[in-house]
């Protein structure tokens, strides 16, 4: 069955996978605002993982740490009855991530799982799109650890906002339909255009690090959040300072607009 034309939408979305992926099925998108969430949230991944404040499953993930990621630009068409949004992981371990107690899955193979919003339980997706409102999901909870990592997470949701999407391949056709691929570029490329342009914003703070080419050490994590935040987004949910979330979004897509298409 087609879209039903009533309920016909089409989004504007990211989506950062390894090179050898292709397609969205079992996949999640953002928009520009989710994915440069998704993106900058990535960044604090190492810190968190040294510090022990990770989720599992959160320091193996693919498409956080892959060496040969690549970041597409899609217009998709969607039935917009948004249904629960389905985490969409790569197996690893013969493990869902994020699965308690864990699912079994079969390696490199995508995985949706759904949370009902009513209980929390794990459930499989359905067929239609899933939304996920960022600002929402990531502001349920006030921080209660002293972790910086955890107040920047917060004060980022807040500032950036942004939808995540959840495409299940049994919803292909009826719920969802790629109508085109716009651009694919090398993540590389568009983490090296956004370090750039935060060093021109932060770069005696970055020079004054014990590494200053360590990008993924906590001095430089530390730079790079105080400048997109404000120094007090590490310890307050009402920092001052930093760039608007407009600013931090203009950011991202300027740096993967720059990049050579693949």
């Amino acid at each position: 069955a087609a879209i039903n034309p009533f309920y016909a939408q089409n989004l504007t979305l990211y989506h950062v996978n390894p090179s050898n992926y292709t397609g969205i099925a079992n996949m999640n998108t953002g928009d520009g605002s989710g994915d440069a969430f998704f993106d900058l949230k990535g960044y604090l991944t190492p810190m968190d993982c040294r510090s022990g404040h990770a989720y599992p499953g959160e320091c193996e993930n693919p498409e956080v740490d892959a060496s040969d990621l690549v970041v597409t630009k899609i217009t998709l068409e969607v039935d917009s009855r948004f249904a629960d949004y389905g985490m969409c992981n790569i197996c690893i371990n013969n493990t869902v991530p994020l699965t308690f107690p864990p699912w079994h899955c079969t390696n490199g193979d995508y995985v949706c799982v759904c949370h009902s919003k009513i209980g929390h339980f794990e459930k499989p997706c359905g067929p239609r799109v899933g939304q996920e409102n960022i600002t929402e999901f990531f502001t349920r909870f006030r921080p209660q650890r002293s972790a910086p990592t955890t107040y920047w997470k917060y004060n980022l949701a807040t500032r950036t906002g942004g939808f995540w999407y959840s495409t299940i391949d049994k919803g292909e056709g009826s719920s969802w339909r790629i109508v085109e691929t716009q651009r694919k570029v090398n993540a590389t490329c568009l983490k090296d255009g956004l370090y750039a342009k935060i060093y021109k914003m932060a770069g005696e703070c970055f020079a004054a690090c014990p590494d200053p080419a360590d990008l993924t050490s906590d001095c430089i994590t530390t730079c790079v959040f105080d400048a997109l935040l404000g120094k007090t987004a590490s310890h307050s949910i009402n920092p001052t300072g930093g760039l608007s979330g407009e600013e931090i979004v203009a950011l991202w897509i300027d740096s993967f607009n720059e990049c050579p298409g693949l």
